[in-house]
């Protein structure tokens, strides 16, 4: 009796029908789904370490290039030497998605990387924009050793070395 089920007539196997196919393909799809919206998550949570990531290695060079220059910041903003601040601020801008020029000495807002820096002490913000809720958020690092999230902007002038 199963096999009677089991084969058709002809002794060739039975297919499944259109029913069940349909009812995995919905399946396969909705499991797609999840996936993909976790996804899109994780990719944020990555960039947003990216930004932490290279705004860390900037605040280590900082140290570095004071050292070097008799306990100055003085030009580490701009700097493209190897302990310099410009590329890990473009590597930070990068993985924030920024494309708009950095601002060097000024006040920071939304859309642009800022970077202040004197004899007394460095700070740098680059807005995450999107990649973190609520939106409007930036990663900022001071000379004090301060790296994390501020709810808005806190360089608020171009003399500004600190993140709170």
């Amino acid at each position: 009796m199963l096999r009677d089920r089991l084969f058709s007539r002809f002794g060739a196997p039975r297919g499944f029908t259109l029913v069940e196919l349909l009812v995995v393909i919905a399946i396969i799809g909705i499991l797609a789904g999840i996936v993909l919206a976790s996804l899109g998550s994780t990719r944020q949570r990555g960039a947003v370490a990216g930004v932490a990531a290279n705004l860390a290695t900037m605040r280590t060079s900082a140290a570095i290039f004071s050292s070097n220059a008799g306990y100055s910041y003085d030009g580490f903003c701009v700097s493209t030497a190897n302990n310099g601040g410009d590329r890990h601020l473009d590597a930070a801008k990068n993985a924030a998605g920024i494309s708009a020029a950095t601002v060097i000495d000024g006040i920071g807002a939304a859309g642009q990387a800022t970077c202040n820096d004197g004899v007394g002490g460095f700070a740098t913000e680059v807005p995450l924009g999107n990649l973190v809720s609520p939106s409007g958020q930036f990663w900022c690092v001071d000379y004090n050793g301060y790296s994390g999230t501020t709810s808005a902007s806190t360089l608020t002038s171009a003399a500004d070395y600190t993140c709170n």
